[in-house]
């Protein structure tokens, strides 16, 4: 039965954090290079400022049904709805400084043809071998025999891992979740609408895509200090 990938049902089963994502904050994002609907991604050239990579297991297609058993399984269903959400605060989170993209591990025709279908503003990257998952460890699921990459959002700034949302739930609302992160943990330091360089500033630099993102004047972050950040703001339900 054809299915609407646009709104979530009624009672899906919630997502519960089983400490898979507990050791990325603070890892080094890899310089790997996936294919994506706008061209070739260097993730270490995304998050080399101030980035937010949101993975998922899979969109659906409009008028094909679910996989068996897909709602039944926590957090599955809502990838379209979740990638919508980031598409509609896309310019938000460019004015905080940050470059989005979204991956999971569909092959790259498929992501072109959610990109295109959605409008998507930024990347969709493919990621059919799942080097990224080996790379990082990151949390899978299986389903009729099919290895799928769990729900989950990593912030990066400066190269470096410093938040990782896991699980992910109601994915709908979660780009919302994440904008209000970067606001109180950056708003001091991004200085929105100036430019300087001086120390505690920030300066504009423009990237491939045209689109200004605010750079840290200090030093780089370290990966203690991404550590500090997300046990400061670890609560139930974020991670």
């Amino acid at each position: 039965m054809p299915s609407d990938y646009l709104t979530l049902p009624p009672n899906l089963p919630v997502p519960q954090d089983d400490g898979a994502a507990d050791h990325l904050p603070g890892t080094a994002v890899p310089p790997m290079v996936l294919d994506s609907s706008q061209g070739p991604v260097d993730l270490g050239d995304l998050c080399s400022v101030r980035a937010v990579l949101y993975i998922y297991p899979h969109t659906g297609t409009p008028g094909e049904p679910l996989v068996d058993g897909w709602d039944a399984f926590p957090g599955a269903r809502g990838c379209t709805p979740e990638s919508c959400g980031f598409r509609d605060h896309a310019a938000e989170l460019a004015a905080v400084g940050a470059r989005v993209a979204g991956l999971s591990g569909q092959p790259l025709e498929e992501q072109i043809a959610f990109a295109e279908r959605n409008r998507m503003p930024f990347p969709v990257i493919a990621d059919p071998h799942l080097r990224l998952r080996d790379a990082l460890s990151l949390p899978t699921f299986d389903l009729h025999g099919v290895t799928f990459l769990r729900r989950l959002t990593l912030v990066a700034e400066r190269g470096t891992i410093v938040k990782a949302f896991y699980p992910v739930f109601p994915p709908d609302r979660h780009a919302g979740e994440v904008l209000a992160w970067l606001e109180r943990h950056f708003a001091a330091d991004h200085l929105l609408n100036h430019e300087s360089c001086a120390p505690g500033h920030v300066r504009r630099v423009r990237h491939d895509n045209n689109s200004d993102i605010f750079a840290h004047a200090n030093p780089s972050m370290t990966s203690a200090t991404a550590s500090t950040i997300n046990a400061e703001d670890r609560a139930p339900g974020s991670m």
